[in-house]
């Protein structure tokens, strides 16, 4: 990191901080894996194959969370070098989640999740299905949507690489 007139004392301390996600965020990422290994068997091992395919070549990782030009986790899409949101997620999250107050919602695309997270939240609907097609992307979601805790606010129901069956759904949502 470059110091840009920045202390020692100011390096040292968002060192620290960068420490402190980091460790949340895989915190966050083996509780979801832990609760797809006792809910979803299906869903953890296709998430523990990707995850063995990116450790014994790391080339295969397509998507990765960094932090963007802004400072923010970001998705980055390793081949081009773009990021998916180029903003806070989490506030571009939450101004969803006041487009979508109906009973039970279907989201195409997950991103990092934070527009789940906040529908869910905030809106409270009796059933959720989340559709992504790049298992990547999900994973990339694991390490900030804890979807242990969401499932305990709604029927959750996830798709990773199938079909969006969203007919059932009152809104069906697709992330750009």
């Amino acid at each position: 990191m470059e110091n840009k007139g920045l202390s020692q004392e100011e390096l040292d301390s968002t060192y620290e901080e960068i420490e402190q996600m980091l460790q949340i965020m895989e915190e966050i990422y083996f509780k979801n894996l832990e609760y797809f290994k006792k809910n979803d068997k299906e869903l953890y091992k296709k998430v523990t194959k990707e995850e063995k395919k990116i450790l014994k070549d790391k080339s295969k990782e397509k998507f990765a969370v960094e932090l963007n030009k802004t400072g923010s986790l970001d998705i980055i899409n390793r081949k081009n070098k773009e990021y998916f949101y180029n903003t806070d997620p989490f506030l571009r999250g939450d101004n969803i989640a006041h487009q979508l107050d109906y009973k039970t919602v279907a989201f195409n695309g997950v991103g990092l999740g934070t527009h789940i997270t906040s529908t869910i939240k905030f809106n409270k609907p009796k059933k959720v299905l989340i559709c992504e097609s790049n298992i990547q992307i999900f994973r990339c979601s694991m390490y900030i949507t804890d979807y242990t805790e969401l499932s305990k606010l709604t029927k959750l129901t996830i798709s990773i690489g199938d079909i969006c069956k969203s007919k059932k759904y009152d809104k069906t949502f697709k992330i750009k």
